[in-house]
């Protein structure tokens, strides 16, 4: 469900995961979940943000929620991992998977801008999404894509 979060939401690492083990201040909680209006609450930069949930994320928050449902306290952690924690997992999750690149959390993060893109975004949009505050930020992503999708349409010249 960690690496759900993140990918689903976009959500930094120290917006999902405690700091500390006694960190009770950071990381998401249940009440940072608003089932009603569909979206994940977060703070940033002194702010409170919101990003929407996927139906993918509501079904695995609710099924965590089933889980832990003698703690389901509006104050208790949904994920009660440290950062840390959860790096060394994601890092033991690649190695296991044969995967022999650099890599952290935060690539997950970077991969929902792409996907929003894909899925018809505006840069716009993925730039309120991602919390970005500088168009520059995103238009990395936009670049990005656009390089994939000029490999693309060569791949498929070279096909028909």
């Amino acid at each position: 469900l960690a690496y759900i979060i993140v990918a689903e939401t976009g959500l930094r690492r120290s917006a999902v995961f405690k700091r500390t083990i006694d960190d009770n201040e950071r990381g998401l909680k249940w009440k940072d979940v608003d089932w009603m209006r569909n979206v994940v609450r977060y703070q940033s930069k002194g702010s409170i943000h919101s990003v929407p949930m996927s139906d993918f994320l509501r079904k695995c928050l609710l099924k965590r929620k089933s889980d832990v449902a003698g703690d389901v306290n509006p104050e208790s952690h949904i994920i009660r991992f440290t950062r840390d924690t959860i790096s060394h997992y994601f890092k033991a999750a690649m190695k296991k998977a044969n995967i022999d690149k650099p890599g952290c959390v935060h690539l997950l993060r970077h991969s929902l801008p792409l996907q929003l893109l894909d899925a018809g975004a505006s840069a716009f949009e993925v730039q309120e999404w991602m919390n970005h505050s500088d168009m520059q930020t995103t238009n990395i992503y936009v670049h990005m894509r656009n390089e994939r999708l000029q490999k693309l349409a060569k791949r498929k010249s070279r096909l028909g």
